[in-house]
């Protein structure tokens, strides 16, 4: 259990993790508990334990002058003054009261102090519990909203859950205070007994797809940020995924629908005299070819290029969006609606495609053009049988909805981590559960529904800018100065918190995107706030850039859980396996050999070492106790581990 409580100082910013692990090791050879050539073992052990405790991190004061008790391994009685002095075991525990970032031994045990820097590494999920009742805390790095106690983790003690702890939680009011976007989707939280962010990662999804179109964002004079957005949800089935994609992008079905019936005569005629010009085209080709007399070969070749010429320009039925192409056609489609796009769909086709389903060279380029579709960098678009096309601003939105056993261990497929594609997309996972849901299904209001669609119509029907010489560009949306302030300041608050010992020091790829993400939401919601009016005459408030941060914010706790998820460890899913077998049989003592005798040859337990790891987690999770046997010298099996349940995680069976 000490690498799993140390990893909860380093997940929380009080530890550096690098030296706190030079530190264990240290300890574990200093008391004989490491053979000559162990020390690799024992030192991935440490960092097993250490990555798990992260996963659940102490967090600072709620106020001003509020105390936290942490469970502080003790230093023989020697204080320490910073993290990197923090060595020791955890044979008994003391309690430090924190008071404004500092310690104070309560029974002069030991003194701790936090780093001078720590206020700036303190985990967005601390923030949560200091904001005041009117949704605006002091700033930053965190959230502005009205939660309630059981939208919060209350903390977890030593028994940590195998399955995920509760995420803060959106509320309407957070999405766009008093404005029709949230309201829409608050409604049809309620109406589909679903959790807020379902219908709010399709709904903002589709607002941007309808906001990128015609709108980008200026941050400062050299920088700008496009309105597109990377969304994805996750969320277990039976959460009623395509009812959600039905109602919220409705708007842009329709849209596509009118504007194809709109198009049909003029796309008919256009398509008949393409037909006339071609056959007529093809026939003096055929001539030509036949010909003897130079002078009617020229003059052949002249009619060529005269019906060439006069051929009118193919008409393409714009699109809004689709749920499944090839890259190439996913190109095409670019090419053919102005440089926008929308990927919108339950499942996680887009990562198949990222990993190079079709494509006959695998993933590797399909990835290096599907990257450049979210800040949108110029591509050339080469299709068959029609010309090849220049898309100086390709812009992609995709919203993807997978359940949380597809994404697992997508972190492992090449170049989905560490060329940042994982890294563009706002997450939002929360905890799901089922318990409650009445069934009734009671609509929302008409006038909540008529508004949504009107008003996102209303943003696909804007006009585009226009730049000197009267061609069409997108609208340049401005921030104000204070909104200028407020968003560099979430930038600057996520900086310290990517360094080694920071709260997202293992998803820096999120983290430095995440404050253009903050400027691309901003945007879209300003538009939804003046759609009665010009967007572009006003300048994007520092009220809307709030709202944008916070979201923001909230999405990196889940984006935490998503990264968990991403990456996770096969053991992880061994483990509780081997609990619910545990708390089925109500086991509160058991042997290594029994666990694997029923568990032998199931999906997570392949061999006798996946039980060994498996119990290990069981262990650095308070689950559990292990008795390792003495070393046998006469020959035969060696004897297994005797286990033994923890008083906490038997709590209430009979």
């Amino acid at each position: 259990m000490s690498s799993f409580r140390v990893g909860r100082y380093v997940g929380g910013g009080f530890l550096a993790r690098g030296r706190a692990e030079a530190k264990m090791l240290n300890a574990c050879v200093t008391n004989g508990l490491v053979a000559a050539n162990g020390k690799d073992k024992v030192l991935d052990t440490i960092r097993r334990g250490m990555e798990a405790g992260m996963k659940h991190p102490l967090s600072p004061p709620n106020d001003e002058r509020s105390t936290t008790s942490l469970n502080c391994p003790p230093d023989d009685g020697v204080p320490f003054s910073t993290p990197d002095q923090f060595v020791g075991d955890d044979s008994q525990d003391h309690d430090v009261e924190v008071v404004n970032g500092e310690g104070a031994p309560l029974e002069g045990v030991i003194e701790s102090k936090m780093p001078d820097h720590a206020a700036e590494i303190v985990p967005l999920s601390a923030y949560v519990a200091s904001l005041n009742g009117n949704g605006h805390g002091d700033h930053f790095g965190g959230f502005r909203g009205d939660f309630s106690e059981d939208q919060i983790d209350a903390g977890l003690g030593d028994l940590v859950p195998l399955n995920d702890p509760k995420m803060p939680r959106l509320t309407p009011a957070m999405i766009d205070g008093d404005g029709w976007v949230g309201e829409f989707i608050g409604e049809l939280s309620k109406e589909t007994e679903t959790p807020l962010e379902l219908p709010a990662t399709v709904c903002l999804a589709t607002l941007h797809a309808a906001v990128a179109r015609n709108f980008k964002v200026r941050v400062n004079p050299n920088h700008f940020e496009t309105c597109n957005q990377w969304m994805m949800g996750i969320f277990p089935p039976g959460t009623r995924k395509s009812s959600i994609f039905t109602r919220c992008a409705k708007p842009l079905t329709e849209w596509e629908r009118e504007k194809a019936d709109e198009l049909a005569p003029q796309i008919a005629d256009v398509n008949l005299e393409r037909e006339l010009i071609q056959r007529r085209i093809k026939k003096l080709k055929a001539d030509v070819k036949k010909a003897e007399d130079l002078e009617a070969i020229r003059a052949a070749k002249e009619q060529i290029k005269q019906l060439e010429a006069a051929m009118p320009p193919e008409i393409i039925t714009p699109r809004l969006w689709t749920s499944d192409a090839t890259h190439e056609k996913l190109g095409s489609l670019l090419a053919d609606n102005d440089g926008c796009i929308a990927w919108m769909t339950a499942e996680s086709t887009f990562f198949e495609i990222a990993a190079g389903r079709y494509s006959k060279g695998g993933g590797d380029t399909n990835l290096s053009s599907l990257l450049g579709m979210h800040p949108g960098d110029p591509m050339v678009v080469d299709r068959m049988g029609r010309e090849t096309v220049r898309v100086l601003e390709p812009l992609l939105t995709i919203c993807q909805t997978p359940q949380p056993d597809v994404i697992v261990g997508l972190g492992s497929t090449k170049g989905f981590k560490g060329r940042g594609l994982l890294g563009r997309f706002l997450y939002f996972a929360p905890y799901v559960s089922f318990a409650g849901r009445t069934h009734e299904n009671s609509p929302m209001p008409k006038r909540v529904e008529v508004t949504y669609h009107n008003n996102i119509r209303k943003i696909l029907d804007m006009p585009p800018g226009k730049d000197a010489k009267g061609r069409p560009r997108k609208h340049i949306l401005k921030l104000s100065p204070e909104a200028v302030s407020e968003r560099r300041k979430f930038a600057k608050s996520l900086d310290p918190m990517m360094d080694p010992e920071g709260r997202f020091a293992a998803m820096s790829d999120w983290a430095s995107k995440a404050a253009g993400a903050a400027a691309r939401l901003a945007g879209a919601l300003h538009v939804a706030k003046h759609v009665d009016d010009q967007p572009w005459d006003h300048d994007i408030s520092v009220e809307t850039m709030r709202l944008a941060t916070d979201i923001i914010a909230l999405s990196g706790e889940h984006a935490i859980r998503a990264y968990g998820l991403i990456g996770e460890d096969p053991t992880l899913n061994a483990a509780k396996q081997a609990w619910a077998w545990v708390e089925r049989h109500r086991r509160l003592t058991f042997k290594e050999q029994d666990m694997w005798q029923a568990l032998k040859n199931t999906l997570n337990f392949q061999r006798a070492d996946d039980v060994k790891a498996a119990l290990s987690v069981l262990e650095e999770r308070g689950y559990v106790t292990i008795d390792e046997p003495t070393p046998q010298r006469k020959r035969g099996r060696p004897a297994g581990a005797f286990v033994r349940v923890t008083p906490k995680a038997s709590e209430g069976w009979s």
